[in-house]
């Protein structure tokens, strides 16, 4: 149990890390609107809400059922790349 905590907080702190990007979220009205627009009326079905991603959360769910190559995957689509401390740095030699 302690090992998927130590996973959990760091696929946080990594999300953290990360540029913030929003995405779009169709909210249905429970009740349908109309929009007068001069002598018609238009129905107004909901609207689109702007939200900012929640980068750790989407890794947690990403690391659940894709494992680690999905996570690194999710970080080189945004230009990242996770060092696992096993893999020698190239840098130094």
């Amino acid at each position: 149990m302690g090992n998927k905590k130590k996973i959990a907080k760091f696929l946080r702190e990594e999300g953290k890390k990360l540029t913030p990007e929003v995405y779009q979220a169709f909210h249905r009205y429970n009740t349908m609107e109309y929009h007068q627009d001069g002598d018609q009326a238009y129905p107004v079905y909901g609207e689109i809400g702007h939200h900012n991603v929640n980068h750790g959360r989407r890794l947690k769910k990403i690391y659940q059922k894709e494992g680690i190559k999905g996570v690194n995957k999710y970080f080189e689509d945004r230009g990242f790349k996770l060092i696992s401390k096993n893999e020698p740095n190239s840098e130094t030699t």
